[in-house]
């Protein structure tokens, strides 16, 4: 008598086997699926108000989207070198920014972004670099109620381009804000002390800053120093210039004597 093949035991085993096997390897090689509070749609963009080189301007960054079930309270956006963001603003009723690092700006929005939103980040009174060229940011971090998510830039995110342009501005502090500076009474051959005056010179090019000393600045001995009279490199400079009178015994007493002093930055 002729035995069937599924009679035997060792016909069958090797194939339950087999695709027992073929079913915890398919188990195993199926990949996690992540989730993201906030995701970018598309490539993130840098869109610029003005992009020339240290213009004062808006920021508008994205587009992003929260997922569902999700909510922003706020963001940290973090700025390459170049950008000065320490004046940022941020336009929403009731949002509060601060500055938790350099070229970092904070965002505590007054309105949560509620779930399933497509949003942009906008920050104003960011003042750009002096150098002309591409820029990238660094990273956004979303504030949620669970906790923060950070969005890494990829290669082709978050890029924005800085174009030359010229730019020269200065500007003249004195301690009381106004346009002069009153030393009170003088005597000869006594030194008074010092008044500093403050000069920031932002400009998109070298260039040079001279000062010139008129009026009574002989008869009052009117002595500066401070302001270095030679080739600056681009960029945003903060000099402070120390005046003191010391009059000569030749100079007529009672007398109301004024002096100026004239600064003038010219680019290269």
């Amino acid at each position: 008598m002729l035995a069937s093949p599924l009679a035997n035991p060792s016909h069958r085993s090797p194939s339950r086997a087999s695709i027992a096997l073929l079913l915890l390897c398919l188990l195993i090689l199926l990949p996690a699926t992540s989730v993201h509070a906030v995701s970018a749609q598309g490539r993130v963009s840098v869109t610029l108000g003005n992009a020339d080189t240290l213009a004062t301007t808006a920021y508008t960054i994205g587009n992003f989207r929260t997922g569902n079930g999700e909510t922003v309270t706020g963001y940290t956006v973090s700025f390459p070198a170049g950008p000065d963001v320490s004046g940022a603003t941020s336009a929403g009723t009731g949002d509060i920014v601060s500055y938790p690092a350099a070229n970092a700006v904070r965002v505590e929005l007054g309105t949560t972004i509620p779930q399933r939103t497509t949003f942009q980040i906008a920050l104003g009174n960011v003042i750009n670099p002096s150098t002309a060229g591409e820029y990238q940011l660094v990273q956004i971090v979303f504030h949620r109620n669970a906790g923060n998510e950070t969005f890494t830039m990829g290669a082709r995110d978050g890029l924005f381009t800085i174009t030359a342009a010229p730019f020269l501005l200065l500007t003249i502090e004195t301690p009381d804000g106004s346009s002069a500076v009153d030393f009170g009474d003088v005597y000869p051959g006594i030194p008074t002390d010092s008044i500093e005056i403050t000069l920031t010179v932002q400009s998109s090019d070298s260039y040079t800053i001279t000062r010139t000393l008129g009026g009574d600045a002989a008869a009052l001995g009117l002595i500066a120093t401070g302001v270095p009279e030679d080739l600056r490199s681009a960029g945003t400079t903060v000099y402070v210039d120390s005046l003191t009178l010391e009059p000569p015994w030749e100079t007529t007493p009672e007398i109301p004597y004024t002096a100026t002093v004239d600064y003038a930055v010219v680019q290269q």
